[in-house]
Parts: structure tokens; C-alpha cells; sequence
């Protein structure tokens, strides 16, 4: 069953890339993208609710700091995401984002005193080249400086919350419930969305094609925004339990390699997104040191 989990959670980790790219294309500016925040992660919230009441226990009580620390980094995370895809390759975001892991990895190391491989630093130094080629401007082409903030700030959120799922998983699972800490967490996502949304209200800060549109979504984007909420709790919910539940070193590769590799396919076969041979050597090198890691980590033990 945990293999099967694994296979859906990396097929979620792929559609939430193109749900986000589907739905930013109509909520234009932060009003509307805190909008779809609130809406999506209240549907997260109401399926880990339905998890947390059949569980042995019910209730909320978990680390406030750790609590609010998960929340910010999941929302940041899914901002960056959507602005991200809505501004360059869906696949090579993918791949950047996707290589998070390496953050927790390095800080589990330090913090922890976890065993490091010579062949896990290989695959960090070629997965830092990856990333180095695929954000490098094609000839003629403008650089896109707002879609790699975006991206490695997409990363840099995923990381933090890599950690803060790893302190959570080592120090505190055998005392709160996971439901109970995502559910806090996605409250505080819905409240921190709708002040933002609101104070944008209010201060009128909405671009000139919002205020000549109606703020009302299309059935099809409304559609979407729930099925986001669907795959936002699912794969928060599944992809906290297996890294505790596999062994990273077969949980790892599958999870961040299975999506970024879907996500090129998907976007190449589907959505016609062509990339470059620079873009695709990016996408492989990515891959190719994922898997380096992780037998990094299986030589430890």
C-alpha cells in the first residue's frame, strides 16, 4: 500500500505544476492568487479534518512555532509555484524545485550529525550545475530574472519546509498528531490568505486587466481551484507520512526524480512546452544526481 501511495503522491506532485499554471492564468495579481489560496487550502484543510476524525485521537494541540513555521513555508512555497510556472518552463520549475531536498539533506547533516556520502556531495555539486544550466538564458533571449527569483524562491521555502517536516518527524511525531499539525497549518494559511487578500481589497491594489474584468472565476476555474485543494492536502498529508515510512534512499528518487521526469513528459507530449538541449540536459543531469544521492545514502545504511 505505501508503494501505491508513493506512485499517487507522485502523480499529484506533477498536477499540482499544471493546476497552478491552469488556474494563475485567470487569477491575475495577489488579490486573486490569495484568493485561490484561501479556497484551495480550506478544501486541504476539510480532507486532513476527515483523516483526523477517524484517528485514534482528536485533537490540535502541536508546537506553535513549528506549526506556523510549516504553514508559512507551504504558502510561500505554493505562491512562488504559481508565479513561477505562469512565467517560464513548467518542467525546468519543476526541476528546481524539486531539488529542495538537497537543503534538508545538508542541514540533517549539520544539526543532526547524519553520516554523509562522498557520493551524496557529487550529487548536490551536479544537481547545483543542473540548476545552472537550465536558469542560463538561451541565445537572443531575454532573461527572465522574475521567474528565477520565483523559482529559487519556490525552492528555498520547500527546503525550510524539509526541515521543519524532518524536526517534526524526529522530535515530535511520537507525541502530536501529523493530522493534527497539518490541519493547524492549513488554518493559518486560510487566515494569512484572506488578510492578504483583504488589505488588497482595500487598498485597491489590482492591476488595470483585473479592475476591466469581473473578480468572479469561470466554472472551469473554480473547478480547479478545488481539485488544487484535493491534491494540496493529499500530498501534503501522504508525502510527510512516507518519508517517515520508506527509506529515503528509495523514497527520495522517487518522489523529486518521478516528478521532475514526469513533468517533462507531461509537458512536452500534452502541453507541446519544447525544450532546448540545454533545458533537457538540465532536466536529466537533475535526475542523474537524485539518483547519486540517494545511493549515497543506501552505502550508509
Amino acid at each position: 500500500m505505501d508503494y501505491f501511495i508513493l506512485a499517487t503522491c507522485v502523480c499529484a506532485g506533477c498536477a499540482k505544476f499544471f493546476v497552478n499554471k491552469r488556474v494563475k492564468k485567470q487569477a491575475i495579481g495577489m488579490e486573486q492568487t490569495m484568493l485561490v489560496n484561501a479556497i484551495s487550502f480550506s478544501i486541504a484543510f476539510l480532507m486532513v479534518v476527515i483523516f483526523l476524525a477517524f484517528s485514534s485521537s482528536f485533537g490540535f494541540a502541536n508546537p506553535l512555532w513549528l506549526t506556523l513555521s510549516n504553514a508559512v513555508c507551504i504558502l510561500l512555497s505554493q505562491i512562488c509555484i504559481m508565479k513561477a510556472v505562469e512565467l517560464g518552463s513548467t518542467a525546468i520549475t519543476s526541476l528546481f524545485v524539486n531539488g529542495n531536498f538537497v537543503i534538508p539533506t545538508i542541514w540533517g547533516a549539520i544539526y543532526y550529525s547524519e553520516p554523509v556520502h562522498y557520493l551524496q556531495i557529487i550529487g548536490i555539486v551536479l544537481i547545483l550545475v543542473s540548476f545552472i544550466i537550465g536558469a542560463k538564458k538561451e541565445q537572443n533571449e531575454k532573461f527572465n530574472v522574475k521567474w528565477l527569483l520565483c523559482t529559487l524562491l519556490g525552492m528555498l521555502s520547500a527546503g525550510i519546509l524539509g526541515i521543519v517536516q524532518k524536526i517534526f518527524g524526529r522530535e515530535y511525531a511520537m507525541t502530536y498528531s501529523l493530522d493534527a499539525f497539518l490541519a493547524v497549518s492549513f488554518v493559518i494559511i486560510v487566515v494569512i490568505s484572506l488578510i492578504i487578500y483583504a488589505t488588497c481589497k482595500i487598498k485597491g491594489n489590482i492591476t488595470k486587466q483585473i479592475e476591466n474584468k469581473t473578480m468572479k472565476f469561470s466554472r472551469s476555474t473554480i473547478t480547479l481551484i478545488l481539485v488544487l485543494g484535493v491534491i494540496l492536502g493529499y500530498h501534503n498529508k501522504f508525502c510527510t507520512y512516507l518519508s517517515g515510512a520508506l527509506p529515503s534512499a528509495l523514497y527520495f528518487p522517487i518522489i523529486n526524480g518521478g516528478v521532475i521526469v514526469l513533468v517533462a513528459i507531461v509537458s512536452a507530449i500534452l502541453f507541446k512546452e519544447k525544450l532546448s538541449k540545454r533545458q533537457v540536459l538540465s532536466t536529466v543531469m537533475g535526475f542523474v544526481s537524485i539518483i547519486i544521492i540517494s545511493i549515497g545514502k543506501l552505502l550508509l545504511g
